[in-house]
């Protein structure tokens, strides 16, 4: 047993080796399986397109290609021509941020990758269910294929009353039709079988086709269940709905048919394998880091199994070398994505332990095998790849290891004697990466977004602070994050700026520093700390030589941890807070029906600051949610009330100055879809400026008088 990481969890099972499965066809190469797939499609009417940059076009969403379907997604958006009816091609994609994030786990499982091939077919229009799913079934389970209809679980959208959506039966019903066994159509909800491009826009269900490796017994229990030995092979897409901004789906005039399978998936299982990394994509690349390092070979070990992690090392050198050479064939280089500077950092590292000051060799050698490799079903790979002086690269990385060790020896040296970060080493490294997201203007200036982080440890006074002490106004400290957006430096020449401290809205002071240095994988940032007063670090109550008696303010809890926080008013302040939190709800008790807007607004605003500066004691808190809470309603009605009378007027004076449509703007927060109800015989166009987004909304009565 040993943990897998998948989606960021982990999950305990064992891997074992593909024992008894045959195929009726020969083993077929890595080149012969993309070309029939691609070669099958063309014979049922598909055009070839062929596979679009890793880079998107015009698409600032996102930074790499990580989906065959992203060169059409403004096809599906209704923002341009489909080029063709029926399409299809294989696409390169890269996934190592943002919802896809798999560069953490590569390496560490059998299916993760940063690069990998999605296998595709479209239709724009053309054909839908019926046709879609007859061809994949007849491209898999015939030879050269081949795979046993009795390994085959399909899926399909089992319906969702909550929005109104009836189960697909009529993919149920195809599948049938098709002769898959009804023990092995399984329904499932929103979140396996239904397919959505954001939070608006293009959207459908979907059905699935599972692969089981084990073997023929049925275990429908266990698909979409995360099992290593049974894995979703071919995702196909029916997108038939339009998602609105109100959440409501519509029916699209016309119907899209999007599927994508993972090549490596796919070969894996024709070769009879459990691991992606066991194909013949992989294979020459192990043989050149063996070759090179002179090293055991790969034994396709994980976890505890892998006690050395040298074949962990295997595949994330084999997988990010894919990566980076895709990436630069396609004109991406290091200085311009992050992303791809992070995998080269780490392809540099991992070689580096392999094969100490050879790790350029390497690389290098890599790098040519991947073109040799792909260069076939992308020419540009073997047309675009870089060539490198091995001998002035090694010697000048040298040079700059040297430069650099000396330099963090010294300021190591310099950083102990004055803080004593013996101990740093057990603290979690900060994460520097948010020094990235500058911006420059057009004259020249650098801009970097403030960044959210947590506090690691203050140290002050030549030590690290306990969680009982205190820090005081003007003095100096220093601080260690978990996050920083600071460029940082072992010999000066840092970013200078200032760290606001707070916790749970409430400012416990200010660091305004002027050094930001890096001791291993830590970022110290030095300065003075000021505040209005003592601030304690760690569960000590504020102004602690006051403390007289006390009321809670406010109560949190971490089931995590199982920790309870307590936040407590003292001394002389604990009568003020009882008076201000009485004299409140008495006011707030005050108010109904007969307020006005401007009275209830300002009575929630006002409440609500009192909680935050815990000047509500936690006594009074049931009563005050209530209150507020009738308060916040009666307060939507009368808004909606007075929007309406307005709307009313505006539509009466239209009509009386003859007017033959009308276009007004709401104001915030405006219910459009009931403004809209009191304009019967005027054609009008409302907006609004809603949740930070300005929406609009058109009606026409049956009859418009011109």
């Amino acid at each position: 047993m040993f943990p897998l990481r998948r989606r960021g969890l982990l999950l305990p099972f064992s891997l074992r080796s593909i024992v008894g499965q045959r195929f009726k066809s020969r083993i077929l190469s890595a080149n012969e399986i993309r070309r029939h797939f691609i070669d099958y499609f063309k014979s049922t009417d598909h055009n070839y397109i062929r596979s679009s940059p890793v880079r998107p076009f015009s698409d600032p969403t996102l930074e790499f290609v990580n989906a065959g379907m992203n060169q059409f997604k403004n096809v599906f958006l209704g923002l341009r021509k489909p080029p063709v009816l029926r399409a299809t091609n294989s696409q390169k994609c890269i996934r190592i941020g943002g919802k896809h994030n798999d560069l953490d786990v590569v390496g560490h499982d059998t299916y993760h990758h940063t690069f990998f091939e999605m296998l595709g077919n479209w239709s724009f229009g053309n054909y839908f269910k019926k046709e879609a799913c007859e061809m994949a079934w007849k491209l898999i389970t015939l030879p050269p294929y081949s795979l046993p209809a009795e390994n085959l679980y399909v899926t399909y959208f089992g319906g969702d009353a909550k929005l109104g959506l009836e189960p697909d039966l009529e993919t149920r019903d195809i599948w049938r039709s098709i002769g898959v066994s009804p023990e092995r159509i399984l329904p499932f909800g929103l979140k396996e079988n239904f397919w959505e491009m954001g939070l608006t826009g293009p959207c459908g269900p979907c059905t699935e086709i599972h692969y089981d490796h084990a073997g023929t017994a049925l275990r429908p229990h266990l698909v979409n269940k995360d099992q290593s030995d049974l894995t979703e092979l071919w995702n196909i897409v029916f997108i038939q709905y339009n998602r609105e901004e109100d959440g409501n789906l519509t029916s699209l005039q016309q119907h899209f048919v999007d599927t994508g399978m993972g090549f490596e998936r796919l070969v894996a299982i024709l070769h009879g394998k459990s691991s992606n990394y066991d194909s013949d994509l992989f294979s020459p690349l192990f043989g050149e880091i063996e070759k090179i390092c002179k090293i055991q070979a790969y034994r396709g070990k994980f976890g505890a199994e892998d006690e050395l992690g040298l074949d962990t090392n295997y595949r994330i050198l084999a997988d990010h070398a894919r990566m980076a050479t895709v990436a630069i064939a396609d004109n991406i280089f290091p200085y311009q994505s992050n992303g791809l500077r992070r995998v080269v950092r780490k392809t540099f590292r991992v070689a580096d332990s392999l094969l100490p000051g050879k790790s350029l060799k390497l690389v290098t050698a890599l790098s040519k095998a991947v073109r040799s490799s792909l260069e076939s079903a992308y020419p540009e790979i073997g047309n675009n790849g870089a060539s490198v002086d091995v001998r002035s690269v090694e010697k000048r990385i040298g040079e700059m290891k040297s430069a650099n060790k000396k330099a963090l020896n010294d300021s190591a040296a310099l950083l102990t004697a004055q803080y004593s970060i013996r101990d740093s080493v057990r603290l979690p490294p900060t994460d520097d990466s948010p020094k990235y997201d500058y911006v420059r203007s057009e004259n020249g200036e650098y801009s970097v977004p403030t960044v959210t982080s947590d506090v690691i440890a203050f140290i002050a006074n030549g030590r690290h602070l306990e969680s009982n002490e205190r820090l005081n106004n003007g003095q100096e400290i220093g601080l260690i994050l978990d996050r920083t957006n600071c460029w940082s430096s072992s010999k000066g020449d840092t970013d200078i700026g200032r760290i606001e401290l707070s916790e749970k809205g409430q400012s416990h002071g200010t660091l305004t520093f002027d050094c930001a240095t890096r001791i291993g994988d830590h970022i110290v940032h030095r300065g003075v700390f000021s505040c209005s007063g003592e601030i304690s670090y760690g569960p000590n109550l504020l102004k602690t030589g006051d403390i007289g008696e006390f009321c809670i303010a406010d109560l949190s809890f971490n089931r995590k941890r199982r920790e309870v926080t307590m936040r407590c008013v003292t001394g002389p302040l604990v009568d003020a807070a009882y008076n201000k939190a009485e004299e409140l709800l008495e006011y707030l008790r005050t108010l109904g029906e007969s307020s006005s807007v401007e009275e209830l607004d300002g009575a929630v605003a006002r409440a609500k600051t009192q909680v935050t500066d815990n000047q509500v004691p936690i006594s009074y808190r049931v009563e005050l949610n209530h209150l507020v809470h009738n308060i916040e309603r009666i307060g939507k009605s009368k808004n909606l009330g007075a929007k309406v009378k307005s709307m009313n007027d505006v539509v009466a004076d239209a009509k009386n100055s003859g007017l033959p449509f009308l276009v007004h703007y709401a104001g915030e927060n405006a219910k459009l879809e009931k403004l809209t109800r009191t304009c019967q015989d005027v054609p009008v166009m409302l907006f609004a400026y809603n949740n930070g987004h300005l929406t609009a909304r058109c009606c026409t009565p049956q009859v418009s008088k011109s």
